[in-house]
């Protein structure tokens, strides 16, 4: 009875101290420097000595899965809708958008128009539009609907690992909260490659490795290769796992077994290609041009400090989760206990994942998006003790701040979706340069500003679609060489403008590498009335200065809009 009294004092005291030292590190204004190193010295302590005992907490709750899903759902509705008033968060969605409207049986992808994505991407693209029948608004609701697939992924693969409903609570919980930050609410082609890699990782949690098992992750890795190049490094992730399973018998034959579904999918675009006489534009999508990206970036370790940072002004608590992630896990790595094949197979996949970030060099923020998912999966690893209990309570105080935040924009945005489609402002002018043309039947060159394209329904006068492949040159020389881009002495836009179309869509300054540069110095020149006086200019001034426009407010940003005379 007296020692009961004493542990349970002793425990008292120690929960008094971790409250007193937390209070003092969240609430005092410190800079993120020395509240960071705090805090990795508090939770160095927490673990290392309160933890040493290492007592297993046992937590269970009854919760009905529906439930769960259903709020699951809720939380991502809200926290991913915030920011749905602006028109455009990520420039790559509208170059998405605009390749993939005209494909078809008929019209393959990178037939007429060039989009580095692979051409199930586009296809897949093209569907929800066509099921969102073009309203750019239920476009990006659809693709939440892929977003919590993805999250319902991320619930199974922690139950199966913690064999608690509670620790995949929190693994959930964590990875849709850091996607609600604007960098992961746009429609990215990683959520799509995310689909299969992620279901494949789960049949790989779920099941022992066998024939069948490894055939059906690698035709599924495949395909996310077809969606987005970088994923077919998860292949790698696949061979490891035959390496490690003692059980496995033949390993010659399971390495033949993926080669063989691996290239299945990609077999059938490679013959449908073939037979149109577009082998070559296939193959410098798939090999010539992605290598040329990785050898135009460079990898910055400060950027990744700067994505934590990020994080920081967004929600601190948020933070600390992804901090006291890395710490625990440092901590059970160290130690010699409770290590299993599914520890291993998540940490090799958030390796791979990482290695996307590093080898594309160029620092996009959406580059780690492989990542947070299988960060957010370690958690179900962790056993339930003292220093898990206080990783999930700063869960649960950011996604609950977070929501907090997000729900008066999000049900503004929600409440009347076609009001807020009608206030896009690119949108608005689309409906305008429509007014101003006697005839439907008009074709338009946009520099820029991609999304009037969609609005309209036209494809672009030019080979290319996204505004910044423009002035890459590794991508204009490769596309060149198939013959499918046209060039003139001056540069591909000085051709497709000596076309005339009937619109140009342009804009005289653009951030090229990182600075504002006056692109008629040396590309084209968007002045288009100054040596065409065929055109005239339109005046777009308040379609330019709605906030609703782009998140991302560039100063540098214009919309000079020229008009063919009648």
């Amino acid at each position: 009875m007296i020692k009961e009294k004493i542990i349970k004092i002793t425990s008292e005291k120690e929960n008094l101290l971790i409250f007193a030292v937390l209070s003092f590190i969240f609430f005092i204004n410190l800079s993120i420097k020395l509240k960071t190193s705090l805090f990795i010295v508090f939770l160095g302590t927490l673990i290392y000595y309160f933890d040493k005992r290492e007592t297993k907490i046992n937590l269970s709750i009854s919760l009905n899965k529906y439930i769960i899903v259903f709020l699951f759902f809720c939380y991502l509705i809200i926290t991913q809708n915030t920011y749905l008033n602006y028109e455009i968060i990520s420039i790559d969605v509208p170059s998405y958008l605009v390749a993939s409207q005209n494909v078809s049986f008929s019209e393959l992808p990178f037939e007429k128009q060039w989009e580095s994505k692979g051409p199930l991407f586009l296809y897949m693209y093209k569907t929800l539009s066509l099921l969102s029948f073009k309203n750019l608004v239920v476009f990006k609701l659809l693709n939440d609907l892929l977003l919590f697939f993805i999250a319902l992924l991320i619930y199974e693969i922690s139950s199966i690992n913690s064999k608690n409903s509670v620790t995949a609570i929190f693994s959930t919980l964590i990875f849709l909260s850091i996607t609600s930050h604007v960098w992961y609410v746009s429609e990215l082609s990683e959520i799509y490659c995310l689909i299969f890699i992620t279901f494949q990782y789960y049949l790989l949690t779920k099941y022992e490795l066998n024939k069948k098992i490894i055939l059906f992750s690698s035709f599924l890795i495949s395909l996310s290769s077809l969606v987005n190049q970088a994923s077919a490094i998860f292949l790698i992730g696949l061979a490891v796992m035959i390496i490690l399973d003692d059980n496995l018998r033949n390993k010659i034959a399971n390495y033949f077994y993926i080669v063989f579904a691996f290239l299945i999918p990609h077999l059938f675009f490679i013959i449908i290609y073939a037979s149109n006489n577009l082998l070559n534009v296939y193959f410098t999508n798939y090999i010539k041009i992605p290598f040329g990206y990785v050898d135009s970036g460079n990898f910055e370790i400060y950027e990744l400090v700067v994505w934590l940072r990020r994080y920081f002004i967004y929600n601190e608590f948020l933070f600390f989760s992804i901090l006291t992630v890395g710490v625990i896990l440092f901590k059970k790595l160290t130690s010699k206990k409770n290590k299993n094949n599914n520890l291993y197979l998540n940490l090799i996949y958030l390796i791979l994942s990482f290695s996307i970030y590093v080898i594309a060099g160029h620092n996009y923020q959406h580059h780690l998006f492989y990542s947070i998912v299988f960060l957010s999966i370690l958690i179900s690893h962790f056993e339930v003790n003292k220093s898990s209990i206080f990783l999930y309570l700063l869960i649960v105080i950011a996604a609950f701040q977070i929501f907090v935040f997000s729900f008066t924009p999000s049900t503004n945005n929600l409440k009347s979706l076609e009001n807020t489609f009608e206030n896009y402002p690119l949108y608005q002018l689309a409906k305008e340069i429509d007014s101003q043309l006697d005839s439907k039947d008009f074709d338009i060159l946009a520099i820029d500003h991609l999304l009037l394209l969609y609005y309209l329904e036209k494809p672009n006068t030019s080979y290319i679609i996204h505004p910044y492949n423009n002035f890459e040159e590794y991508i204009v020389q490769a596309l060149t060489q198939t013959g499918l881009l046209k060039t003139n002495e001056y540069s591909h836009l000085s051709y497709y403008i000596e076309l005339e179309p009937d619109v140009i869509v342009c804009t005289p300054q653009a951030i090229i590498n990182g600075f504002p540069t006056n692109v008629g110095s040396e590309f084209f020149n968007c002045e288009i009335t100054d040596y065409k006086k065929n055109y005239y200019q339109f005046n777009t001034d308040k379609y330019l200065n709605n906030p609703n426009r782009d998140y991302y407010h560039d100063p540098y940003v214009e919309i000079d809009l020229f008009i063919k005379n009648p």
